[in-house]
């Protein structure tokens, strides 16, 4: 089986950095793993549950600036304004896109759009950057 992005980042997280800008005993104490770490301190880009860290040129063993990216489970939440009988310009037919790595509050406020009446709603799980499933939130409506 493949590495998953995370442990991708976390081997070129280290590799990059010059042996005095990184401190993997301290890390590992601190945040348990440099994966712990890079999770923590990581930006989350909100598209498709991807993460990124940079690692600034002083930091670098190449004198370079490098983003490590890597994906989390995220959920993505799709929907349209409109009816489909009602979408005219490109606009109405584009649709609205949220991610969040929390299942619950992503599956609250999937609720929460299907009650204020946007159309056409998905609600779908991403891992590695990739759609695995849909969740129909209709059942989880009439709970």
């Amino acid at each position: 089986m493949s590495d998953s992005s995370l442990e991708i980042a976390v081997k070129d997280f280290i590799n990059a950095h010059k042996p005095e800008f990184i401190d993997i005993d301290f890390i590992n104490e601190a945040y348990g793993s440099v994966a712990e770490f890079i999770n923590s301190e990581g930006q989350p880009t909100g598209d498709l549950g991807r993460v990124t860290k940079e690692i600034p040129a002083k930091h670098h063993k190449d004198n370079v600036n490098q983003t490590v990216e890597w994906y989390i489970e995220s959920f993505q939440i799709a929907y349209y304004k409109l009816p489909s009988s009602e979408r005219i310009s490109q606009e109405d037919h584009t649709p609205e896109i949220f991610f969040d790595p929390d299942f619950d509050f992503a599956m609250g406020k999937a609720k929460k759009m299907v009650l204020e009446g946007n159309h056409d709603l998905t609600f779908t799980r991403f891992v590695e950057g990739c759609p695995i499933d849909e969740e129909n939130v209709h059942e989880y409506l009439q709970g």
